[in-house]
């Protein structure tokens, strides 16, 4: 009984997934989408990827970060990745994360806590207040984000500090780059 139900599952997962990304390719401005490259190997590649990985997700959540990464990979000014960082392997590293760890990397962007200069006294008690409603295991999440190399880790020679001091690396802001959704047009 259980087999017969796996192939709709994954039916509807792709579909879910092709038409977020059909609805908001369509409504980009044509000059925006690099189209040499939509129609490149490398980008037919990465399209399968992206798909093979989406059918065996279950979070919608996630399969829109999915949808976000390939609709960025699409983009003229993102379409080749600074530091020669190859798409395939920030797609893997999404496939390997999950929603928690993308909304703890989020957390950082949307409070500004890009530098170490900007980890002062009031990011200690932001992080307190804040993550624990992300998931109560925020600490070993963020464990996991330092050890993927999206998060620095800031602490060593702070005295007994109540907090992990983190903040994103160059891997941790282009990755959120490419994964953040701004719904472009």
């Amino acid at each position: 009984m259980k087999n017969y139900f796996l192939p709709i599952r994954i039916k509807k997962q792709i579909i879910f997934f092709l038409k977020l990304f059909s609805g908001q390719l369509s409504r980009i401005d044509a000059n925006k989408i690099d189209r040499d490259y939509i129609l490149s190997d490398e980008f037919y590649i990465l399209f399968k990827k992206t798909l093979e990985k989406v059918r065996f997700e279950y979070q919608q959540e996630k399969i829109q970060l999915f949808k976000n990464f390939l609709i960025k990979s699409s983009l003229k000014n993102l379409s080749s990745t600074p530091l020669e960082i190859k798409k395939e392997y920030l797609l893997n590293k999404l496939e390997t994360i999950t929603l928690e760890h993308f909304l703890i990397l989020e957390w950082y962007f949307k409070n500004n806590f890009m530098t170490r200069e900007r980890l002062g006294v009031d990011f200690s008690v932001k992080k307190q207040s804040d993550l624990p409603n992300v998931t109560p295991l925020y600490e070993e999440y963020e464990n996991d984000l330092v050890s993927l190399g999206f998060l620095h880790d800031d602490t060593a020679g702070r005295i007994s500090p109540p907090v992990r001091y983190c903040f994103p690396s160059k891997l941790g802001k282009i990755f959120q780059e490419f994964i953040h959704y701004d719904d472009i047009e």
